[in-house]
C-alpha cells in the first residue's frame, strides 16, 4: 500500500478506537459502581493507547485520566500496574520522538530509573534496559552497560553490552582506519588531519541504514566545505550491489569493501549493528560512537573547536 493508503488506514482506525473509548468512558460516568466499571477503565485505556500509537498525539489528557483512575482502584494487580506504568513511559518517550532518537532514548531512560525502583526483577526491564544500552548517549550510558552485563539478560544483549564498554574505552583516542577503496584511491584517516570525519559502518542491504542516507548526504552537504568529510565502511558481501548504491546515491565519499568478505573494520572495532556512526575530531581522535542523532549539531560542534 501506499503511504496515502496507510496514512488513511490509520486515521479511520484511531478514530474508531477512540469512539470506542468514549462509549467506555459514558459507561463509568454513569455507572461507577457496576460490576464491570473496571473493565470498561482498562479498555479505555487500552484502546487510546493504541489511537496514540497509530499517530493521534492530541489525545494525551484522555490517556493520563484513564491512566490515573485505572492506577487508583484498590486491588490492582502488580501485573496490571506494572503494565500500565511501563506503556506510559513507552507513550511519553513516542511523545518526544520528533524531537530525534536522543530524546525518545532520555525519555526511556527516565521512565527505566524509575521503574527498576518501583518494580525490581520484572524481565521487560532488562529488555529496556538493553535497548537503552543499544541506543541512549551521554554519561548513563556506561552504567546501563555495567548493569545489563551484571544482569540475567540474554547472551546476545550482554555481548552489546561488552561492545558498548569497549567503543567507550575508544573515546578520546586515536582511531586508525587505512585501506584502498572502491575506486581505487587510497584511504587514510590520518591523513585527514584538520577535519572532522564521520565513520559510516552501514549496508546496502541495512534498511534503517538507506533511511539514514539522506540525513548523512544532507550533513555532507552542508559541511563538506568547512572541513567535514566522510569514510564508508561497508559491511557489503556484493561489490556490485555496493558500487550500483554509490553511483545511484550520489555517495561520492570513499567507500571501503573487504574482498574477503570479512568486513574487516567492522570486526576490528566490534561493530555487529548497523547503522553505526563514530565521529572522528580534528587530531583523529574518537569523540562520538553515537553520531546519528543530531548529526548536524555534532559535526558543527567539533567543527569549531
Amino acid at each position: 500500500p501506499t503511504d496515502e493508503v496507510i496514512e488513511k488506514f490509520r486515521k479511520e482506525a484511531a478514530g474508531k478506537l477512540i469512539a470506542t473509548a468514549g462509549k467506555a468512558r459514558e459507561l463509568i460516568i454513569k455507572y461507577p459502581d457496576f460490576k464491570f466499571a473496571s473493565d470498561a477503565r482498562t479498555k479505555e485505556f487500552e484502546l487510546l493507547m493504541t489511537a496514540f500509537q497509530l499517530g493521534i498525539t492530541t489525545i494525551g489528557d484522555k490517556i493520563d485520566l484513564a491512566e490515573k483512575e485505572l492506577l487508583a482502584q484498590k486491588g490492582l494487580e502488580d501485573d496490571m500496574r506494572f503494565r500500565i506504568r511501563f506503556m506510559s513511559i513507552q507513550r511519553r518517550a513516542m511523545a518526544r520522538e520528533a524531537e530525534g532518537m536522543a530524546a525518545l532514548m532520555e525519555e526511556l531512560a527516565k521512565g527505566y530509573d524509575v521503574m527498576k525502583k518501583e518494580f525490581p526483577g520484572r524481565p521487560e526491564l532488562t529488555q529496556l534496559l538493553a535497548n537503552l544500552v543499544s541506543g541512549v548517549e551521554g554519561p548513563k550510558l556506561e552504567g546501563y552497560a555495567k548493569e545489563l552485563l551484571a544482569s540475567n539478560a540474554p547472551e546476545q544483549a550482554k555481548m552489546i553490552a561488552q561492545d558498548t564498554l569497549y567503543h567507550l574505552g575508544l573515546v578520546g583516542k586515536p582511531v586508525a582506519v587505512k585501506f584502498k577503496a572502491l575506486d581505487g584511491s587510497q584511504v587514510d584517516l590520518a591523513s585527514y588531519k584538520g577535519k572532522v570525519v564521520l565513520l559510516d559502518f552501514w549496508a546496502t542491504w541495512c534498511g534503517p541504514c538507506m533511511r539514514e542516507l539522506p540525513h548523512v548526504k544532507a550533513a555532507y552537504e552542508k559541511f563538506k566545505d568547512k572541513g567535514f568529510a566522510i569514510i564508508g565502511l561497508s559491511l557489503d558481501e556484493d561489490k556490485a550491489a555496493l558500487k550500483k548504491t554509490v553511483a545511484e546515491k550520489g555517495m561520492s565519499w570513499p567507500q571501503h569493501f573487504d574482498e574477503s568478505g570479512e568486513s574487516t573494520f567492522a570486526k576490528q572495532f566490534k561493530v555487529h549493528s548497523i547503522p553505526n556512526m563514530w565521529l572522528v575530531d580534528k587530531k583523529c581522535n574518537l569523540r562520538e560512537i553515537r553520531a546519528g542523532a543530531d548529526l548536524e549539531k555534532k559535526i558543527a560542534k567539533y567543527l569549531a573547536e
